[in-house]
């Protein structure tokens, strides 16, 4: 029998609990696979290889290195918006509304530590 445990997080509710909930939410992300999204920018463009000139007129057909780049972009915006959900469901109702307007997780997660780094040293 498995010993693995579903990870659920606190509410955020303020500055009383964000340690514990950063440590929640860190796992949790890490858990589904999707932190990533928050330390890794994605990459939509890739370097010239070296049988291709970075002089050489681009083709207008697609390339396998573009059906690759957006694979990856597909794969990173699914991370992104799942990784999202899930700290947008274990923050309050006042904290949802601060992020509301933010698109992309990195945002939302920094945001929360800037709002609770600056409540803490203010």
């Amino acid at each position: 029998m498995s010993s693995y445990k579903s990870t659920t997080c606190p509410t955020l509710e303020g500055l009383e609990n964000f340690q514990i909930w950063k440590i929640c939410i860190t796992a949790k992300l890490h858990q589904e696979k999707v932190w990533d999204v928050i330390v890794n920018p994605i990459i939509t463009q890739v370097a010239p290889t070296q049988t291709e000139s970075p002089e050489a007129p681009m083709s207008t057909t697609p390339s396998h290195t573009s059906t690759a780049i957006s694979q990856h972009v597909d794969s990173w915006a699914i991370c992104d918006a799942k990784a999202a959900g899930i700290i947008v469901l274990c923050i309050n109702n006042y904290l949802m509304l601060e992020v509301g307007n933010l698109t992309h997780v990195k945002e939302i997660f920094n945001k929360q530590v800037k709002i609770h780094i600056s409540t803490n040293m203010g």
